[in-house]
């Protein structure tokens, strides 16, 4: 039987978060053995080493459709008929088919009515069916086109076993209080030409300054994450 995969991810740039999609992916393959087809929008895994993802299939959105029939991207604003239109902020939708995985990536913050998002999710999963995804904590305010909320994994884990999911884990992605500073100036520096220059090493320092505070300060990642990866089995 084919795996049907539903995606929402209007910006995925965030290195820890295209590493938890490419991750998430490359676990589904080794498990279930299906050709897994990740969906490259905007261009969010073009500085990706596809090499190191042999069994992904990366696919372009204009191309996907012509490609595979088991994977479906969820919009609110497009028009493009090959792409679902769903507003997350109502529930229930008119979507009638279900899919064994949804993937959510980095949508949950930009929705007012939260409880509605994560109902619509639920019910467009198959029983025994996955919801996967990510969210930003200490990270800037970035509209597309609001940012309302940040949630903590307890939040997360009360809300997913609220709506009716069965299993559900919640993980740190990245923590630490340079790294958290790193992931917020980066959008800035990015900007700079040559910025590579600077990002490079300034990540490693600040990967080197959080791992000398985490001898002094255990929960370090914990307390000062830069958002959340999860998985929620309904």
């Amino acid at each position: 039987m084919d795996k049907k995969i539903i995606f929402w991810s209007p910006l995925i740039s965030h290195v820890g978060t295209i590493n938890a999609v490419l991750k998430s992916a490359l676990s589904l393959s080794n498990r279930s053995g299906y050709k897994i087809y990740v969906i490259d929008v905007i261009g969010e895994f073009r500085s990706i080493n596809k090499n190191d993802f042999k069994n992904i299939i990366f696919l372009n959105i204009l191309k996907y459709n012509q490609t595979v029939k088991n994977i479906k991207y969820a919009d609110k604003f497009s028009e493009k008929s090959e792409i679902i239109q769903i507003d997350l902020e109502k529930f229930p939708n008119n979507i009638s088919e279900n899919f064994h995985y949804v993937f959510l990536f980095n949508v949950m913050e930009h929705i007012k009515n939260f409880d509605n998002c994560l109902k619509n999710a639920f019910n467009l999963i198959k029983e025994d069916g996955k919801l996967i995804g990510s969210t930003p904590f200490l990270f800037r305010v970035h509209s597309s086109p609001h940012d309302y909320l940040r949630f903590t994994d307890q939040f997360l884990i009360e809300k997913f076993k609220e709506v009716g999911f069965s299993k559900y884990k919640v993980y740190v992605l990245i923590g630490g209080i340079f790294i958290s500073f790193y992931s917020n100036i980066f959008t800035i520096v990015n900007k700079v030409p040559f910025s590579f220059i600077i990002n490079i090493p300034l990540f490693f320092i600040c990967l080197l300054l959080d791992k000398i505070l985490s001898l002094f300060s255990k929960n370090l990642k914990n307390n000062y994450p830069i958002g959340y990866y999860f998985i929620a089995e309904k």
